[in-house]
């Protein structure tokens, strides 16, 4: 079983506000390339709120991790991650490398861009059900092929997370992804 990260923050939590050069690290993330990016210059909100274990930008998802998260990663799932350092003592961008081709094209329901939008042929426009085709996944956290943005972890490494009291997260259930304008 899979689940989707989505963030949950609660009034007074520290929220990534900004950062250097994010324009090149949004397009690294999203292509899955390893970066050469080596310090990241971060500006967070409220500046003295609660540091969760994972913080995130606002819009795409960033996952800016703890030592803590770094660590029971490289413990337990440290295949194509790589850790980027910040300016923030004791947080990483956390960056998935080789996003996964793992969309099950015929169990989910989606729509397609239109014919004339070729380059987004292999991306779905929209997902109303999400399925994967879980024999192509051999890892514990990865981003999906036809959709960069959404970070995805197996039941393992969210047992592992609870049960190290992991914070700033919410665990999305496959069912309950959608993608798109309406969803």
């Amino acid at each position: 079983m899979y689940y989707y990260i989505e963030d949950n923050y609660k009034k007074g939590d520290v929220v990534i506000k900004g950062m250097n050069d994010s324009e090149n690290i949004v397009n690294s993330l999203i292509k899955g390339d390893f970066t050469e990016i080596e310090n990241i210059i971060i500006e967070t909100s409220p500046k003295n709120g609660k540091k969760s274990d994972f913080l995130m930008t606002e819009g795409v998802i960033l996952p800016f991790v703890s030592n803590k998260v770094k660590m029971i990663i490289e413990e337990y799932c440290p295949e194509k991650i790589q850790f980027i350092s910040t300016n923030l003592e004791g947080y990483f961008l956390l960056h998935t490398v080789e996003h996964i081709s793992c969309f099950d094209w015929g169990s989910s329901k989606f729509t397609k861009h239109p014919p004339f939008l070729k380059e987004l042929s292999h991306i779905p426009q929209t997902v109303e059900k999400l399925v994967f085709d879980e024999n192509k996944i051999e890892r514990d956290i990865f981003r999906m092929l036809e959709e960069p943005i959404t970070l995805f972890i197996s039941e393992k490494l969210k047992k592992i997370f609870q049960e190290n009291n992991v914070s700033g997260i919410e665990y999305g259930k496959l069912e309950k992804y959608r993608k798109g304008m309406f969803s």
